[in-house]
């Protein structure tokens, strides 16, 4: 994704896996959203699920519509797994955009991008990378458009269900990233109010990785070297940051509900 947005020319970049089928008017209703406000820097479409034929409207199963930060710090794809996907039928500004179909001003993408950091962040490898840049887009002020309009089909390898047909490094990433994520970017403050309920949910995790999953074990060094590396780069950006004056203001955090308000 790096070296194609890199080697692109456009206005706007459309980043898409290639488990991913796009609807004939996709780009069409994606590009209105951008049209409507000049502050959106992604839009997020209707990710629908589908195993080899796109599924006919009462069996559509939502894979995401757009991005959701929850209370406790995790990002998650709204309305996964959800078999009315009429409830997501309205617009709405949300998190951010799942990156296996998604469409950025480049404009946005230009202005978390450095030479030290690509739009996606190497660093996570696999899983919540479009999260982290999720986050850095709405840290430097820019909005995410959820558009249900813009309709994409999605084969998702990882789902609930599956886990173990998923190879035991990608789970290992995985889980570590979610720590990645926090140190990047979550305030010390809703860390704080949060941590009693974080800590419950590691410890079920740090359980069923004993009972279940012991190849998991890895993720737990990796994870502090990693935690610890993030750290130090976020410390030097608000060091930076304070030399040139402050951050551009916070978006106010979207719905995750299905109702988008």
């Amino acid at each position: 994704m790096n070296l194609a947005i890199a080697m692109s020319t456009g206005e706007f970049v459309l980043t898409l896996n290639p488990d991913c089928r796009l609807d004939s008017k996709f780009l069409l209703h994606a590009m209105q959203s951008f049209r409507s406000d000049l502050g959106i820097g992604s839009v997020a479409p209707k990710l629908i699920r589908f195993d080899g034929n796109e599924p006919n409207g009462s069996e559509q199963t939502v894979d995401a519509a757009g991005l959701a930060l929850t209370w406790i710090g995790r990002v998650v794809n709204r309305g996964e797994g959800d078999r009315a996907p009429k409830r997501f039928d309205r617009p709405a500004m949300v998190f951010g955009a799942c990156g296996a179909a998604a469409v950025f001003r480049r404009a946005a993408l230009d202005s978390v991008s450095s030479p030290d950091e690509s739009p996606f962040d190497e660093s996570f490898v696999a899983y919540k990378e479009d999260a982290d840049l999720a986050w850095r887009l709405r840290r430097a002020g820019w909005n995410c458009a959820y558009q249900p309009r813009a309709i994409a089909f999605h084969r998702r390898r990882w789902r609930r269900g599956n886990r173990h047909d998923v190879p035991a490094a990608i789970r290992r990433r995985s889980l570590r990233n979610r720590w990645l994520l926090l140190a990047k970017h979550e305030s010390l403050a809703r860390f704080i109010v949060g941590l009693p309920f974080l800590v419950a949910a590691e410890a079920a995790v740090i359980l069923r990785v004993l009972a279940c999953e012991r190849s998991l074990l890895g993720a737990y060094p990796e994870g502090a070297r990693s935690v610890a590396s993030a750290l130090k780069k976020r410390r030097s950006r608000s060091s930076l940051a304070a030399s040139h004056g402050p951050e551009a203001p916070a978006i106010s955090n979207a719905d995750s509900s299905g109702n988008g308000r």
